[in-house]
């Protein structure tokens, strides 16, 4: 099977080419007829293959197909109402994706905080994080 799929592969490598190297790949029509028999996650997983920098349109495309598009609507985080909710025995812990960039909303939580203008979000982080220590400081006497 592998062998066949090279073949054919190598046989119209410029259609593969072209395909590759277009800005979306993944929503363009597979060369060779592929799109039709391939379901969405062998889709899924070609794409992972061929364009893995394009995996998680593919991967959002994917869910949204599944299982709705809530999976994948982006949502606001509302930082500073998190950091009022926190304190010493619930960190906030954060993980941040490839492209994602949260100095803007750490900033204007910051603000909303009245807590300055942080340089860095690792500044706004141990900010936020001292003023919660001074707050919580009668915990620890």
């Amino acid at each position: 099977m592998r062998a066949r799929r090279r073949r054919q592969v190598s046989r119209s490598e410029a259609q593969w080419k072209a395909w590759y190297e277009t800005e979306a790949p993944e929503d363009e029509p597979i060369p060779d007829g592929y799109d039709s028999w391939m379901s969405a996650f062998d889709r899924l997983l070609l794409v992972r293959c061929w364009c893995p920098h394009r995996t998680t349109h593919e991967a959002h495309k994917y869910i949204h197909d599944r299982l709705g598009s809530e999976y994948v609507a982006e949502h606001e985080l509302d930082l500073a109402n998190m950091a009022l909710e926190n304190d010493c025995r619930s960190p906030l812990i954060g993980l941040i994706s490839a492209g994602s960039g949260p100095t803007n909303s750490i900033e204007a939580a910051a603000k909303k905080l009245k807590i300055g203008e942080p340089k860095s979000s690792f500044e706004v982080s141990f900010v936020i994080f001292a003023a919660r220590l001074q707050q919580n400081k009668a915990l620890l006497y």
